[in-house]
């Protein structure tokens, strides 16, 4: 695991996460928005690595579950609107409503406008600041190296422009 990835701050506070049923939730089995994890990032994980293998599927994409019609992560906890794996869960879901994403022939960090929280806090500094806390962020070498070892996590998120704010573009060429 990266050791940087962990002193990201979550935008959305825990209690607004908590109480939304947006995340974790998808339209379909296999959905481009289901997350995706680096094997790199399942190293060091101790008794979570094996569960974590076992709810991955190809290319790292999380697996999906079907229960009551719905159709969920297999790590969430639909009764308690919970993750299993949260202290370990993927990278994609740590930067979330925040996206890696392609956009035209580079890559990019958007926002998912259907967050509750980044609608409430769109046009409010505190949305402002935490974009400049990810470009410095982005900016790090370590994580740059970790996108570039890991391209799968850069979602191609075409036909859903109008959900996604795109933000800045990622310096992520090799150097």
């Amino acid at each position: 695991m990266i050791p940087v990835i962990n002193d990201l701050p979550q935008f959305v506070p825990q209690d607004a996460c908590l109480a939304c049923d947006g995340c974790c939730r998808f339209a379909e089995p296999g959905s481009s928005w289901c997350p995706k994890m680096a094997r790199e990032e399942i190293g060091g994980r101790g008794v979570f690595a094996e569960k974590i293998l076992k709810g991955l599927g190809e290319q790292g994409a999380v697996k999906t579950v079907e229960r009551q019609g719905q159709v969920y992560c297999a790590f969430f906890r639909p009764e308690r609107n919970t993750c299993r794996i949260y202290e370990c869960r993927p990278f994609e879901c740590r930067i979330y409503p925040f996206l890696l994403m392609k956009a035209d022939n580079s890559s990019a960090v958007g926002v998912h406008l259907s967050c509750p929280y980044v609608r409430e806090n769109r046009q409010n500094n505190i949305f402002g600041d935490y974009v400049e806390t990810l470009q410095r962020y982005f900016q790090q070498d370590e994580i740059l190296g970790f996108l570039r070892r890991n391209p799968t996590l850069v979602g191609d998120y075409s036909g859903d422009e109008r959900d996604i704010d795109r933000l800045f573009t990622l310096p992520l060429s090799n150097r």
